[in-house]
């Protein structure tokens, strides 16, 4: 069994420190026929709700089981009905304000039990007369999953949908943030996205945004990016009145956001002094108030932009990379920065944080920054560039 330490991290979009949230420890897996068995320990009670726990096969692409909801004295739960392959199995508290710490581990079942001597084996099966081999380990390049062989994403955020059934959260203040037609989006719908001076909802900064984190929702989770995926991920947005393409406070409209704290977010698109935007990525892998610009590109306001980003999610800045493709101009799809690798993940005492997808205005409170919109369309993530464009922009 392969252990996974403990992370607990704060639930703010906002530079802080990491909050000492209850997470689970001391994760042991206990396989048996058909079966795993799962105890754990918890750091701290303080704020406990209970606990939450999934597994799915130990393949990177595999789905996620519904989650299973105990209480906060459970401290196991047996897993039943599994075929004799390898699990990843993660627990996760449950803070009452939040997510809590989370651990994940690996264990592979027994397999059934054989009938008795002189019991006759089910009339559809034939006698067992060897133990089938153990399944081996899936090799790094795996096989297409169903979306991938029907060419379609790996999920989507349809704005002509209810925004809570696409999202986990909305960050905003009432009537901020809509889903409404536009004849100017491809697919005819947009996030009308609008924020005022001193827009602060739950206090945790200037904004106007939806998230798949921060907090999650169990029924989204499968949403968030895992350490060693490899995505696309393509949205249109056109800057509205208000927005400044050239400013010295930062001002960001959309990011890929590590789960809790831990400060600036590890990807961010924003405007900058440039008279555009830029591709920021966080100075460390780990808590950080500090940006690096690894791109800048012109942009006008009024005019339907499109971004493609193809990420490679790591904490490890020689495994972790962006490319950047786009179309600002009007004028085609082109290669906006070539694949530069980065850390694109955080990670806390080595253990990579997950990532989330966020998109909406957050900046700098300062008193000269007015109302400002942004509209932004589906908002796709695929494991090819063909089919994260083509449902995003045609």
């Amino acid at each position: 069994m392969i252990g996974v330490v403990a992370v607990a991290v704060a639930c703010s979009g906002v530079p802080s420190a990491d909050a000492l949230d209850p997470a689970p420890i001391n994760l042991r897996l206990t396989p048996g026929p058909g079966s795993i068995s799962a105890k754990w320990g918890v750091s701290s009670t303080l704020g406990l709700r209970g606990f939450r726990v999934r597994w799915r096969r130990d393949i990177l692409e595999a789905p996620w089981s519904p989650p299973v909801e105990l209480g906060p004295r459970a401290r196991s739960y047996v897993i039943e009905g599994l075929k004799r392959r390898a699990y990843q199995v993660r627990v996760r508290a449950l803070a009452f304000e939040g997510l809590g710490g989370v651990m994940k581990d690996i264990a592979t079942p027994l397999p059934l039990e054989e009938p008795p001597v002189g019991e006759e084996p089910p009339a559809e099966e034939p006698p067992v007369e060897e133990e089938p081999p153990v399944e081996e380990e899936p090799s790094a390049e795996e096989p297409p999953t169903e979306e991938e062989s029907r060419g379609e994403p790996v999920w989507y955020a349809d704005p002509a949908n209810p925004i809570l059934e696409e999202w986990a959260n909305m960050m905003a203040e009432p009537g901020r943030i809509k889903s409404t037609p536009d004849a100017a989006m491809p697919y005819g719908f947009a996030y009308s996205d609008e924020i005022r001076n001193g827009d602060n909802p739950a206090g945790y900064g200037e904004r106007a945004e939806l998230g798949q984190g921060n907090p999650t929702s169990s029924v989204l989770e499968d949403r968030l990016f895992e350490p060693g995926q490899n995505r696309w991920i393509a949205f249109p947005f056109i800057l509205g009145t208000g927005f400044p393409v050239n400013t010295s406070s930062w001002y960001v409209l959309a990011q890929v956001k590590q789960l809790g704290g831990m400060g600036t977010p590890i990807l961010s698109i924003a405007s900058d002094e440039l008279g555009g935007i830029g591709l920021f990525n966080s100075d460390t892998n780990s808590s950080s108030s500090g940006n690096i610009r690894r791109w800048h590109g012109p942009v006008k306001v009024g005019q339907l932009n499109k971004l493609v980003l193809h990420v490679k999610f790591s904490a490890n800045a020689t495994v972790g990379f962006v490319e950047l493709y786009g179309d600002l101009d009007g004028g085609g799809m082109k290669l906006l920065m070539d694949k530069t690798y980065m850390s694109t993940m955080k990670q806390i005492l080595g253990v990579p944080v997950d990532d989330q997808a966020r998109i909406g205005q957050y900046r700098d409170a300062a008193p000269e920054s007015g109302t400002a919109h942004v509209y932004y369309g589906r908002y796709v993530v695929a494991t090819t560039r063909d089919v994260a464009e083509a449902y995003a922009f045609e």
